[in-house]
């Protein structure tokens, strides 16, 4: 997450505040010459006492502080938006929705509460003791009666009191999820969403700061091993994955090692989780199935994992899945992009076992047909799954549709579904975007909309225009959700930077260098060809097809493999130097890959298949 310039954001609003600075103190204690005032802070020593019940105190004088200064705040706001769209203002966490995103009104508000907070303390003084500025006092019942805009919304972390009133309308999870910590401790939140975790966030939060906890409460139990949410996930990763998040999980495949087998080894494949990885007991498992429109409205059914392998017939199909946001660090050569900074290893590719979606559906009495489907009513099929909020769903016509293969699998290349991804069973929508290959998949749904979940409706799997620069600004409801995925290659062998060998000349060849990589296309559609060059694109030549070319047309759902040995010049190969190696594919329906990464940058970072780069350095030939 990008969050410099903040600092400078604050004091340039801090600055225009000016002789308002006075009134500021108000957003932490009543009005000064007030009974209240007199009642609040006691009648010696400046002790803080019990709040007013209605929170009138605190919602009257943040609205105070901030209406005369809105102005001041936004234009601040649009010169840092303009110094730095890295940092924008909204930083948005991937993790469930549960964000840290500070909308244009959040920012705002945000930044209002930092300078109230500050002036507090610069003028409150300290309280009774000395360790602690003249803040309200609050018990923890009291915060658990603030929790509605009237009242105003509190939290607490650790033994401070925050309000968040002003922040809950700008989250971009949605208010329901932020609002789940209202009147009540955020630890129990932020140990499953733990990128609050860090001092800028926890910076964020102090700028809201409106009291503390009485000191004869006790404090909120600090998040340990014991109780972490995350300390039951596998411990048995492989050493070799790419990390780029520890909680939740996310790792890459190695770039080096993805050309070495056409299916990806469960150990090497790429994980992307949003929460901590259930652990299912496969023997009580049973896949819930329901319908939600037509006829069958109210109908419901649930099969285990074995009636499931007894009833119905065993389908293998080999799929690819990528992550959406694979490749989103090249995005940081325009601007930065919100997300895990994903290299192209963010891509995998099975065998999976197990057995047709549509096979379910039928048995379940949803029409075979489609339009007879969606005729009754069911337009959509969801995937919920035991990673609660995650849940996703596709188009009635994908689901019913034979030629795509959907499945509900319990094996992953030719072993039982690991527990990483998402046994006992998962969905795996062959040439879709990752995220709906619903993982721990627990129930099915036949119904008349799309899964009201932030991955599905909201902004993480849509892409935005280019022009929008900040996510704050987007209307995720005029935006469609990301199924099919855009044509893609990668170059995997030599790796970025390294040195390497060119093969000399000979019958009056020019000298090569060995390049290897994958190319796959959403929707089926086969690779018909992969180009490369080595000098930056000025030349091209075409790759041979090393695994994956023999796949059935409209249905190639796994990635191609490729290889070629790329001429360099002759004063390159003698004298050494630095190459630009670079491919493009192009699949069976003509399109191929756009040139530059500016041509695909979208805020969210999803859906880059711009030219893969590689600059390498020749070894001169002595």
């Amino acid at each position: 997450m990008a969050f410099r310039g903040l600092h400078g954001l604050v004091s340039r609003v801090s600055a225009a505040r000016g002789a308002s600075r006075a009134n500021i103190t108000r957003l932490a204690r009543p009005d000064a010459g007030s009974a209240g005032h007199a009642d609040a802070m006691g009648a010696a020593g400046g002790a803080p006492a019990t709040a007013p019940a209605n929170g009138a105190a605190v919602r009257r004088q943040s609205v105070r502080v901030s209406k005369p200064l809105m102005s001041a705040s936004r234009q601040a706001i649009n010169e840092f938006r303009a110094e730095d769209c890295r940092a924008g203002r909204a930083w948005y966490m991937m993790s469930a929705g549960m964000a840290t995103a500070v909308a244009l009104a959040g920012a705002v508000s945000i930044v209002d509460h930092h300078v109230n907070a500050e002036a507090a303390v610069d003028e409150a003084g300290a309280g009774s003791d000395g360790d602690e500025p003249a803040l309200r006092v609050f018990t923890r019942k009291e915060v658990a009666e603030h929790v509605t805009e009237d009242t105003r919304i509190l939290v607490t972390y650790g033994r401070n009191v925050y309000d968040v009133t002003d922040f809950v309308p700008g989250h971009p999870g949605g208010q329901a999820r932020i609002l789940m910590a209202k009147g009540g401790p955020v630890e129990p939140f932020w140990a499953l969403y733990r990128q609050h975790l860090t001092p800028q966030v926890q910076e964020i939060l102090a700028g809201m700061k409106v009291g503390v906890l009485d000191k004869s409460e006790e404090d909120v139990e600090e998040i340990s091993d014991a109780n972490d949410p995350f300390s039951g996930d596998p411990r048995d990763r492989h050493p070799g994955l790419i990390v780029r998040q520890a909680k939740p999980f996310n790792a890459e495949t190695p770039m080096n090692l993805i050309t070495d087998s056409y299916t990806t080894p469960n150990a090497l494949w790429y994980v992307r989780h949003h929460h901590p990885v259930p652990d299912i007991d496969d023997k009580s498992f049973e896949l819930a199935l329901a319908a939600e429109a037509g006829p069958l409205k109210g109908a419901s059914a649930s099969l285990s994992v074995d009636e499931i392998k007894a009833r119905f017939p065993k389908r293998e199909v080999t799929v690819t899945l990528q992550c959406g946001g694979n490749r989103r660090s090249e995005y940081d050569r325009v601007r930065k992009a919100q997300g895990l900074p994903w290299t192209a290893g963010a891509i995998s590719t099975a065998t999976w076992g197990g057995v047709f979606l549509k096979d379910l559906l039928v048995a379940m009495g949803v029409p075979a047909d489609a339009r007879a489907a969606r005729e009754a009513g069911i337009h959509h099929v969801q995937f919920v799954g035991a990673d609660e909020p995650y849940d996703a769903s596709v188009g009635v016509e994908l689901a019913l549709n034979s030629d795509r293969e959907v499945l509900v699998a319990y094996e992953m290349n030719g072993e039982p579904l690991p527990r990483e991804h998402g046994a006992p069973l998962r969905v795996v929508v062959p040439g879709a975007i990752g995220a709906r290959s619903v993982k721990w998949v627990k129930k099915i749904v036949a119904s008349h909309e799309e899964s009201h979940s932030n991955w599905q409706r909201g902004l993480p799997y849509k892409m935005t225009p280019p022009g929008l620069l900040d996510l704050a600004d987007a209307d995720p409801e005029v935006l469609p959700p990301v199924c099919d995925l855009p044509v893609q290659s990668a170059i995997c062998l030599p790796a970025v930077g390294e040195t390497v060998e060119v093969e000399p000349a000979g019958d009056g060849k020019p000298a090569t260098v060995h390049v290897e990589g994958y190319a796959w296309s959403g929707g089926g559609r086969n690779i018909l060809r992969v180009d490369v060059s080595a000098d930056g694109g000025a030349s091209w030549h075409t790759a041979s097809v090393k695994h994956g070319g023999d796949q059935p047309a409209g249905r190639a759902w796994a990635w191609t493999l490729w290889q070629a040995d790329v001429p360099v010049s002759s004063e390159v190969a003698k004298k050494g130097g630095g190459l630009s190696l670079v491919s493009k594919a192009v699949d069976a329906s003509g399109n191929t890959q756009p040139a530059d990464v500016a041509d695909t940058w979208n805020a969210r970072g999803i859906l880059n298949n711009c030219y893969s780069r590689v600059g390498v350095v020749v070894e001169a030939d002595e």
